[in-house]
C-alpha cells in the first residue's frame, strides 16, 4: 500500500522527524480489527514502512541557528483571546506499507480485486500517525520474497529494529 498523508505528528517520544512505529502498528491493527469482521474474515498482522518522501514543518532563521517547528494558530477562546499555543510537530510524507496478511482468500481473481479494494477503501477512511491519507497509490496481495518486493519500493528508506544496540 503506497499512499501519501498530511499533517502528520512528526515528534515520537524523545527524537522527532518521523512518526512512531506504534503509529503505523496501531493502523494496521484497526485495519486487521475490521477485516475478521467483515464478509472476507482475513486478519492483517505486522508492516514495514519504507518512507518514499517526507517533508517536516520545520524552519530556521539561519545556518547556526537550530530547527523551530512551523506552528498553526489556533482559534480565539470564548472570551476572544488568542488561544496558548501547543507545540505540535507536524510533516507530510510519502510511505510504502507491506503488511502481513493471513486468510487471504486468492481463489479467483475478482475475490482477490475485492478483497485488496476492501483494505483500501478501508485504508482510505482512517487516519495515519495522526494525519489524513490523502491518496492510495495500489493495494494488492502478492507471495513475492521480501528482497524482490523491496527493490521496487525505492528510492525509500526503511526503518529496521536494532533494540540489541541499545542492549550493549
Amino acid at each position: 500500500m503506497i499512499s501519501p498523508f498530511g499533517n502528520a505528528n512528526a515528534i515520537s517520544g524523545m527524537t522527532w522527524g518521523f512518526p512512531a512505529v506504534s503509529h503505523f502498528l496501531g493502523f494496521v491493527h484497526a485495519l486487521s480489527r475490521h477485516a475478521v469482521r467483515s464478509e472476507f474474515g482475513f486478519n492483517l498482522n505486522s508492516c514495514a514502512i519504507v518512507c518514499n518522501q517526507h517533508q517536516v514543518h520545520a524552519h530556521r532563521e539561519n545556518a547556526s541557528e537550530p530547527f523551530a517547528f512551523s506552528l498553526t494558530r489556533n482559534p480565539l477562546t470564548k472570551k476572544g483571546k488568542t488561544a496558548p499555543i501547543v507545540e505540535e510537530g507536524r510533516m507530510h510524507l510519502t510511505v510504502s506499507l507491506i503488511i502481513e496478511c493471513n486468510g487471504v482468500n486468492r481463489v479467483t481473481d475478482e475475490l482477490e480485486r475485492a478483497q485488496s479494494d476492501f483494505v483500501k477503501r478501508l485504508a482510505e477512511r482512517n487516519k495515519l500517525a495522526g494525519g489524513s491519507i490523502t491518496d492510495i497509490g495500489s493495494c494488492y496481495f502478492t507471495d513475492e520474497p521480501h528482497t524482490k518486493l523491496l527493490r521496487r519500493l525505492l528510492p525509500g528508506f526503511i526503518l529496521i529494529d536494532r533494540s540489541h544496540y541499545l542492549e550493549q
